[in-house]
This record gives C-alpha cells, structure tokens and sequence, in this order.
C-alpha cells in the first residue's frame, strides 16, 4: 500500500512539472461537423432548486490554472441541468477561500442549453465563449466535461454553436473534434 501512494505521488509530480503554457489571446472555435438538431432545454435559475438536496456530486471548479473537485447536494433524481446550475452557483465559502471560482458564475450567458443525446452531454456554447482567452477556454470546458462525464452515465460531451459540433481545447489548449472525455482534461487537477 505504500509503494502505491509513492507511485502516485510521484505521478502527480511528473504530471505538475510537464505543463504546456497556454494561449492567453481570444480565439475563435471552429465548426467541424454538421449535427442535427436535437431537443435541449435551457438552464434553470439556481433558486429553482427544489428544497430537498440530498443527493452528493462532484462539481469541478477552477482554482488559479487547474481545475479542483467540489462535493455538493443536488436533489435525488438530478440532471445535466442540476449540474449546470450548481456550476453556476459556483464554490462554497470555503472553496472561495481557497481560491476557487467557477467560469460560469459570472458568465451564465456562455452556456445556452445543456442535453443528453444519444449518451452524450450535448453543450451549445454562445458565441461569446469566442470572446474569452485561450486559458479560460480551456477551464470552463474542462470544468463541464469533468463535471458532467463524473456524475452522468455519458460517454464524454460534445461542444456544439450554432447547432454545429466545434473543437475545443483540451488541457494543453490542443483543439479537439472528438467528443471531450475525462483523459482530456485530468491533468488540469494536477494544476495549482
């Protein structure tokens, strides 16, 4: 069991030194693919939430470069729309503390509608999330995937605007057009 923990250790230090630097200029996403159109719903308003929260998930916040996990209540039977909004209602006090912060708290207008499609989490980003440097790019869209792929039965998220799937960058700011799993974006919680 030692052994073990070293080996993680040692993972996790292998992992923090090999950082990429990452864009910090506005960059625009580019479509890929044509998709169909497929039903979505729009966000709720945090204070929608039903009284009854007892259901435990992780939400993925950002914390200065990287990316830290969270456990929070959402209501038992909860959707890609209850994750949606516990991102927006972002950190607790003491994450706050610590320095966390969600991409969406501020910028609830990045995200126009969150669904499942065929096991995917399908995200239609506004044409504003093109405004954004490259760096927090790559933040708000780790912090959903990692968000959505934990506490979903989805076989990873797919990032669409304007009805058109896009690539997005992953940890190192790479674009990619498959659909975003959790391998993209691990590293970012080895980020401090």
């Amino acid at each position: 069991m030692r052994v073990s923990r070293i080996s993680v250790i040692f993972l996790l230090a292998l992992l923090t030194s090999c950082g990429v630097p990452m864009d910090d200029g506005p960059s625009a996403l580019a479509p890929v693919v044509d998709s169909q159109p497929s039903t979505t719903t729009t966000p709720d308003n945090p204070a929608n939430f039903p009284n009854r929260l007892d259901q435990v998930v992780v939400v993925y916040l950002i914390r200065g470069e990287g990316l830290v996990g969270e456990t929070t209540f959402v209501r038992t039977g909860f959707d890609i729309n209850d994750l949606l909004n516990a991102l927006i209602s972002g950190p607790s006090a003491t994450f706050i503390d610590l320095g966390a912060r969600s991409g969406l708290t501020q910028r609830v207008d990045l995200v126009k509608s969150v669904a499942i499609v065929d096991g995917f989490a399908d995200v239609s980003l506004s044409g504003s999330f093109n405004d954004l440097p490259g760096n927090e790019q790559t933040l708000i869209v780790g912090q959903l995937t990692l968000t959505f792929v934990a506490n979903l039965p989805i076989n990873g998220v797919i990032f669409k605007q304007d009805g058109q799937v896009v690539a997005v960058p992953d940890a190192d700011g790479t674009p990619i057009i498959e659909p975003a799993s959790r391998i993209n974006y691990v590293t970012l919680l080895t980020r401090p």
